[in-house]
């Protein structure tokens, strides 16, 4: 029996959740888990994301689940989390782009769905194409795939399935797992970096600046816990935004964050 509920997050277009400015080289820079680097979405933010979703959506009981705004101690009566990395889009050798994940991200979100005591067995077999680097820099077209600027020699795992949810969009042969240090540094070097600009009267540059995203296509899971609500109540809020498109992150009105949610 289930006690909340686990969704995923697919990204339709670049998406910006930030930090604020920064020292560094990129300006405007992603959130990201303290302890591992890799990119999240606060849960406030995405609290925010869904709440102002519902309210121009549905018929939602919203003080319900996210509180009363009005009165300090109106607390929501459900509990969000932080949106986690799932499965990152790299270029590729082979198609277009190809997913890539880790065992310590595989089996953080194995670890997270028991919080939740969601029955994986309702879950398809995460077992998915294995990566494994190759140091001498050789290349087989035909055993090896070319990921960003790393050559893997792949076994894949079959063709078509699944991966997670059977309206999932995402099969099984296009995820590779590969070495947890060789995704740390994927979702850490290869984001994709903006060049933004705002321009003077005369058409020359004012404010030349630099902001991250995570790229269209990546995937992001979060779970949701009843504290007041209960569960027949969080239910109601599956199916008011389970398949639905809405935006999450800043820079709306040029795009960003446009994301499509999955129930499991």
């Amino acid at each position: 029996m289930s006690n909340g509920l686990v969704f995923l997050v697919y990204t339709l277009s670049p998406l910006h959740a930030g930090i604020g400015q920064s020292i560094g080289k990129v300006d405007l820079p992603i959130e990201r888990e303290k302890h591992t680097t890799y990119p999240c979405v606060y849960a406030t933010g995405l609290k925010g994301a869904l709440r102002k979703y519902c309210e121009k959506n549905n018929g939602l009981d919203i003080k319900l689940f996210f509180g009363d705004e009005s009165d300090p101690a109106g607390m929501g009566g459900a509990i969000f989390t932080d949106l986690k990395i799932l499965l990152f889009p790299v270029r590729s050798s082979k198609d277009c782009f190809k997913w890539v994940t880790c065992n310590h991200v595989l089996e953080r979100f194995k670890r997270d769905l028991t919080i939740v005591s969601y029955d994986s067995s309702r879950l398809s077999n995460l077992s998915l194409t294995n990566a494994a680097p190759i140091p001498d820099g050789s290349f087989d077209p035909q055993d090896h795939i070319i990921l960003e600027d790393f050559i893997f020699k792949h076994q894949s795992v079959g063709a078509n399935q699944k991966f997670l949810h059977e309206n999932w969009d995402v099969p099984k042969d296009n995820i590779y797992t590969i070495e947890n240090g060789l995704f740390k540094y994927f979702v850490n070097h290869a984001t994709q970096i903006i060049a933004r600009n705002k321009l003077k009267e005369n058409k020359t540059s004012g404010n030349l600046w630099y902001e991250e995203t995570l790229p269209a296509d990546t995937v992001l899971y979060s779970f949701i816990k009843p504290s007041v609500a209960n569960q027949a109540d969080l239910n109601k809020l599956k199916d008011a935004l389970n398949t639905k498109i809405c935006q999450i992150g800043g820079n709306e009105t040029v795009g960003y964050g446009i994301c499509k949610l999955y129930f499991l």
